[in-house]
């Protein structure tokens, strides 16, 4: 809660917090925090496979076949996983037939070694 010594107190919204008592604003969650509920005193992180959003009111998951580390900030920080591609934050596609990734992120699929393939 915030407000004046002596002044009505207003309830922080989502988003923001407040630790300790006495006259003060509620001050915003910083990057990769949330407070999901009004009157919060302190910001928590988003799991794994997730990031805040809408100004620290929620946590967002991550597109399908993409993932992300606690605490990611944004959507950008969801990465395809090995074998899928496609831009940081958007939907990820499996490789086709032929190709394969190793790594996450959103680097190209490449062809298969000779003599290798890979399902499809």
């Amino acid at each position: 809660f915030a407000g004046d010594d002596g002044g009505p107190c207003v309830e922080c919204a989502r988003g923001k917090y407040k630790e300790a008592p006495g006259s003060g604003a509620c001050v915003a969650c910083g990057a990769g925090l949330v407070s999901l509920t009004p009157g919060s005193v302190s910001c928590t992180t988003c799991p794994a496979g997730g990031y805040a959003a809408r100004e620290g009111t929620e946590c967002a998951d991550c597109p399908p076949y993409s993932d992300s580390a606690e605490g990611s900030s944004g959507r950008s920080s969801c990465l395809c996983w090995p074998g899928y591609t496609g831009p940081d934050g958007d939907p990820c596609l499996a490789c086709p037939r032929g190709t394969y990734k190793a790594a996450a992120g959103s680097s190209a699929c490449v062809p298969c070694p000779a003599n290798s393939t890979s399902p499809s």
